[in-house]
C-alpha cells in the first residue's frame, strides 16, 4: 500500500510540474532572478540570461531588427505575465528580423528570454525614460484571449478509441 501511494505521489508531482513549465526551452541553463527595475541599477545583471513579460506598448521595425517596449508585469512559474500584478517599468526588447506590428500590436502580452545589454532611452510623452534593455533569443506572444493562456487539462480512465 506505501508504494502505491510513493507512485501516486511521484506521478501527482511529475503533472504539476509538466503544467508549469516556461514557453522557453532552457536545456541545462539557469536563468538569472533579476527583475527588469534591478537590471537597471545592478552592472552584475550585464549580460545576464532573463525572462520577462509584460503589456507591449510598441513595436518598431528598423532596417535588420525589431524594437519592442514592454511595461513589465511579474511572471508565475510558467512564464505567464500575471495580471493581477502592478505594473512595473518599461523595458525595451530587440530581436533579429521583422516582427509583424499588428501581431506585436500595443495591448498585447509577451515573454521574452534574452541577455540583458544594459540599458537604452525611451519617450513616453514629454518624458524621457531609462528603460533596460534585452537582446532577445525568443519571444512568446500570448494569445489575446487571457483564458488560452493555461494549458487544457483532460482526466480520463478506461480505453479511448478515435477514428
Amino acid at each position: 500500500m506505501k508504494h502505491i501511494k510513493r507512485v501516486t505521489l511521484v506521478l501527482f508531482c511529475t503533472w504539476l510540474t509538466a503544467c508549469a513549465t516556461p514557453p522557453f526551452e532552457l536545456g541545462e541553463r539557469e536563468v538569472a532572478p533579476y527583475t527588469p527595475v534591478q537590471a537597471l541599477h545592478q552592472a552584475e545583471a550585464q549580460n545576464a540570461l532573463v525572462m520577462w513579460g509584460g503589456q507591449i506598448v510598441a513595436t518598431q521595425n528598423f532596417a535588420d531588427y525589431s524594437r519592442i517596449e514592454v511595461v513589465s508585469t511579474p511572471l508565475d512559474s510558467a512564464g505567464r505575465p500575471q495580471l493581477d500584478d502592478e505594473l512595473g517599468i518599461r523595458f525595451v526588447v530587440e530581436v533579429e528580423g521583422f516582427l509583424e506590428p499588428v501581431l506585436y500590436a500595443s495591448g498585447r502580452y509577451l515573454t521574452a528570454l534574452g541577455h540583458v545589454q544594459g540599458d537604452t532611452e525611451v519617450i513616453s510623452g514629454e518624458a524621457l525614460l531609462k528603460a533596460p534593455l534585452l537582446d532577445a533569443e525568443s519571444l512568446h506572444l500570448w494569445p489575446k484571449d487571457q483564458g488560452r493562456w493555461r494549458p487544457d487539462v483532460n482526466f480520463g480512465v478506461g480505453v479511448g478509441i478515435r477514428l
